[in-house]
Parts: structure tokens; sequence; C-alpha cells
């Protein structure tokens, strides 16, 4: 699982990313800001979080402003 967090950050933060294998969307947290096309994710976030599941490996990570990413693997 991937979180990307902007709760207390200042700001809006921008993503994106790709895995390797397939990526959902989780109600985890209650999110789901972020578009997901194919295997890529990607959004704008000010506050609260976003959320999803993915299998494989990150790839292609990006990340523009004050929000705290947090990845977990092998939630499933």
């Amino acid at each position: 699982m991937i979180v990307i967090n902007a709760n207390g950050s200042n700001g809006e933060t921008s993503f994106s990313f790709a895995v390797t294998g397939d990526i959902e969307h989780t109600p985890y947290l209650g999110s789901q800001v972020g578009t997901i096309d194919g295997s890529a994710v990607e959004g704008t976030i000010e506050s609260g979080c976003d959320a999803s599941e993915f299998s494989g490996e990150i790839t292609n990570v990006r990340l523009a402003g004050n929000a705290d990413v947090d990845v977990e693997y092998d939630v499933r």
C-alpha cells in the first residue's frame, strides 16, 4: 500500500507514480484523489490522504510539495 498523506502539510502537493503490477484505490483513510490510468496514478492533494494498494514494484515516483509518503509491501 502507498499512502500520500497531506494532513498537516502546508499547501498543495502533486504526485505521480507507477507500479510494475496492478493498482487500485483502497478505502483506507477514506480518500481517493489520485487518478488511476493502467498501472500509474497521478493527482493533487491539499489535505487528507490518497491510498492505493498495489502489486509489484513502485517506479517513476514524483512528489512536489510537503505531503508525507508511506509505503508498506505485502499488505494484501
